[in-house]
């Protein structure tokens, strides 16, 4: 998981991603490395393969609310502001005082006033 991390920061993203895998390979709950693999994926343009891994990490940590955040993120991203909001909303519920879910909803609610 360091090394996947370490491979991303230095823009090795096909070398984070095998190891990203290999990572969860061991542990198959392991919730940061299939987020921050997300995270990868939603970077490279890849948002279907990130919604893949967000969904894994949620099955093995539903409260983690930087998850919430970085999903919700994807989901705008995509145009979904709805869902958007939603995975806004559950990363506040589970910490009120998040300065990043609460713009990220602010501007999410704003996107679908328009």
């Amino acid at each position: 998981y360091n090394l996947a991390m370490l491979l991303s920061r230095l823009r090795r993203f096909e070398e984070a991603k095998d190891h990203y895998h290999l990572a969860v390979a061991a542990d198959g709950e392991f919730s940061e490395a299939y987020r921050q693999w997300g995270n990868l994926l939603r970077h490279l343009g890849q948002p279907a393969e990130a919604i893949e891994r967000y969904e894994s990490a949620l099955a093995a940590d539903p409260a983690n609310a930087q998850l919430h955040n970085d999903w919700g993120e994807l989901l705008a991203t995509e145009g979904q502001m709805k869902a958007a909001v939603a995975q806004f909303r559950r990363a506040l519920e589970l910490v009120p005082d998040y300065p990043a879910a609460r713009e990220n909803l602010r501007r999410a609610e704003m996107s679908l006033k328009r």
